[in-house]
Formats: C-alpha cells, structure tokens, sequence
C-alpha cells in the first residue's frame, strides 16, 4: 500500500512542469529594459537599467508552449501588455508587433 501511495505521489508531481518561460532572463540588446524575472506563480516583474526596484509588475498567462502574454502595471498605474516568445537560443520581448529587446536565460 505504502509503495503505491509513493508512486501516486510522484505521478502527481512530475505532472506538473513550469513553463519554459519562467526563470530569470538578462537583455542581449541596448535597451531601457535589462532584465525580466518570470516565476512559476504566474507573477513576473521587469527592470530597466540601473534600477534595484522592478519598473513594471506583472501578471502573465501561456498563450502555447513558447510564448506567454504579460499584463504589467508601474506604480503610476500605468498598464501595458507585452508578448514574451521563447526561441531555441534566446527570447523576445515584444510590445504589439514591435520588438522592445531580445532576452538570454540565466543560468541557475
């Protein structure tokens, strides 16, 4: 009974993977914008350069399985709403059509 219990459990878990998305991403590009860290929570947060506080917090959503939605908001209440596309080698942040920086993965 014990050893079913266990595998139940691990079949549980390993159900559950994170996005490829979430982690922590630095800018390859001369941007305002210098790094996005997306958590598993659903929750991320964009900085902009020299800044120890994030410029935009965000809620985000999976669109597929390379790319999610962002609806960020500032502390002026500000919103906008950015895509966020996964690559074989780097990510891209786009606002609308328009590419806002290009992203590598940090590695942990």
């Amino acid at each position: 009974m014990k050893t079913i219990f266990i595998l139940f459990t691990l079949i549980l878990i390993t159900g559950c993977s994170g996005h490829p998305a979430a982690g922590e991403w630095v800018s390859n590009t001369q941007t305002d914008i210098t790094k996005i860290i997306i958590n598993f929570d659903g929750k991320a947060e964009i900085y902009e350069k020299s800044q120890k506080l994030a410029k935009y917090h965000c809620f985000w959503a999976a669109y597929d399985k390379s790319g999610i939605n962002l609806n960020c908001g500032t502390k002026s209440e500000t919103e906008e709403t950015f895509t966020f596309e996964i690559t074989s080698t780097s990510a891209k942040l786009k606002e609308g059509q328009t590419l806002v920086s290009t992203f590598t993965k940090v590695a942990i």
